[in-house]
């Protein structure tokens, strides 16, 4: 039985009024260790202000298509995902952490849960289905991360009670979005040896520090507008356009045709013909990557942004016409571009909608330390030079006091004849990023190594709305880190959090004195 936590109503103008008219509906309660397992959920109702209290949230005036069903700030050790269905705690967490360091799928999660954790021998004698979907994992990994978000920052969590399953967290999710953006990671405030190091003098004391990250980005994204540079959310993840630019859907997919379509093919008549081509070519490319996969190792990883992503360019012959561009398949965002700390705390992550440009990638930088004393002091980027020319032409000032580096791997690519690399980016400028013997103190290709990790979620979440992906992401990041931050306490780095405020207040009191 799974009762509410209260037997009088919590309402102050209800002067502490017993609840009745319990109202029993059987579920299911899935859990870790003894499997799936019948229950009633059982609500109590205060006639005074209509309020039901369920096991997890109550509901005030059920009938009103307005009412919200609030959360209490205390849970138990179960989240309520659908009316008949409980998943414990615990189950939750192992979801989460098999998503995070196995990229397992919620297909794969509901799959490995009913064959050998669920404990059935014979069915349960209910019409309810006992085994766990793919849809109960994800709804359960979502609700139960949010109300940990929640209960971590001291609030309340409220979503649409009437509203379908498939949309009632979409705002409470965004807000979390908002909350995590740019300085909202746990461990922003990190710093450990491995990313912070106290420099020494020729005398034994210590004479300065480095600290020590790398921003890079990785080719993984959700679905958007065709329309460039529109960031408008798509309504539905099979939509070609957003709400704004719905009337571009009626019109022919090849570019700069202006003749309506006829449904149900996405061009004219006139170019029917390149589309049945266009689709026959899906079809095929689709095949040729089935069969790669297959021979492929098992763990499939996605590729740095801009490495050797785009497909070189056929020459065309020069008596051939230039055909025209048909856009059928759904458009999808550029890159994530990440910021990392040399130990591999990830400290930030934004989306970049159409390429990642160094002025796209100053202002990720400068949301990810809006304050220039939380900037470190050694930034490394692979194309650091480019964005070093970008950051002088418009006479950007926010990071005078951080040197923008070429990481030690592409280092190679920006020798020879790029003289302004040679001058200002290239590692070896920087005696300080190198021990007596000669080793490098941060590990600048870190980035690198994350990137294995993080790109490996493309296929987990191409088919996530922006809300539920940017939400999904923040949240892999999150758990990594903390497994990242007890590894480095294991190895004695020393991890820790930065008094920011205090960092702050020294910085701005020392530029006052000068």
């Amino acid at each position: 039985m799974l009762y509410p936590p209260f037997t009088h109503c919590q309402n102050q103008t209800c002067n502490h009024r017993k609840l009745l008219k319990p109202s029993f509906n059987e579920a299911r309660l899935y859990t870790l260790h003894r499997g799936v397992l019948p229950v009633y959920d059982i609500s109590l109702y205060c006639a005074k202000c209509l309020t039901r209290y369920h096991a997890t949230y109550s509901v005030t005036n059920a009938e009103n298509p307005h009412a919200t069903r609030d959360f209490y700030l205390h849970q138990g050790s179960f989240v309520h995902v659908y009316e008949t269905v409980f998943v414990e705690d615990a189950l939750c967490d192992f979801f989460e952490q098999q998503m995070c360091h196995s990229h397992s799928s919620s297909t794969i999660l509901a799959r490995v849960y009913n064959r050998t954790l669920s404990r059935m021998t014979s069915p349960l004698s209910s019409k309810l289905n006992p085994e766990i979907t793919r849809e109960m994992v994800l709804e359960a990994f979502f609700l139960h991360a949010l109300l940990r978000r929640c209960q971590q920052a001291a609030i309340l969590l409220s979503i649409p009670h009437g509203r379908d399953q498939d949309h009632r967290l979409d705002q409470a999710l965004d807000d979390a979005n908002a909350r995590m953006a740019g300085t909202g990671q746990p461990q922003y405030a990190h710093a450990c040896d491995h990313c912070m190091q106290l420099i020494q003098g020729s005398e034994g004391n210590t004479i300065g520090f480095i600290h020590g990250g790398v921003t890079d980005g990785v080719t993984l994204g959700h679905t958007c507008c065709h329309v460039p540079y529109c960031q408008v959310r798509l309504n539905s993840v099979k939509d070609r356009y957003c709400a704004v630019h719905s009337s571009l859907a009626d019109q022919c997919a090849v570019e700069d045709c202006t003749e309506l379509r006829i449904a149900p093919h996405l061009t004219c008549a006139g170019h029917r013909e390149l589309e049945n081509q266009k689709r026959h070519e899906y079809v095929e490319k689709s095949k040729r990557k089935t069969e790669e996969t297959r021979r492929l190792q098992k763990d499939s990883v996605g590729t740095a942004a801009g490495q050797n992503t785009q497909k070189q360019k056929k020459t065309p012959k020069a008596d051939d016409p230039k055909k025209p561009k048909l856009r059928i398949a759904r458009n999808y965002t550029h890159n994530e571009q990440l910021f990392i700390f040399c130990c591999g705390v990830i400290v930030s992550r934004a989306t970049f909608f159409v390429a990642e440009a160094v002025s796209a990638v100053n202002k990720f930088l400068k949301e990810t330390f809006p304050h220039p004393a939380l900037i470190p002091s050694h930034i490394f980027y692979d194309n650091a030079c480019n964005l070093l020319k970008h950051i002088r032409h418009i006479g950007d000032d926010h990071f005078k006091d951080s040197n923008l580096v070429v990481d030690v791997f592409h280092s190679h690519i920006h020798s020879g004849e790029d003289e302004f690399c040679q001058k200002n980016c290239f590692p070896t400028l920087f005696p300080v990023l190198k021990t007596a013997d000669g080793k490098w103190r941060l590990n600048s290709s870190v980035a690198e190594q994350t990137n294995v990790w993080f790109g490996a979620f493309q296929a987990m979440t191409r088919e996530m709305s922006a809300i539920r992906y940017n939400f999904f992401l923040d949240e892999m990041i999150t758990l990594r880190n903390e497994w990242m931050v007890s590894e480095l306490d294991k190895n004695n780095t020393h991890p820790r959090l930065r008094d920011l405020a205090g960092i702050i207040e020294e910085y701005e009191n020392s530029a006052m004195q000068l």
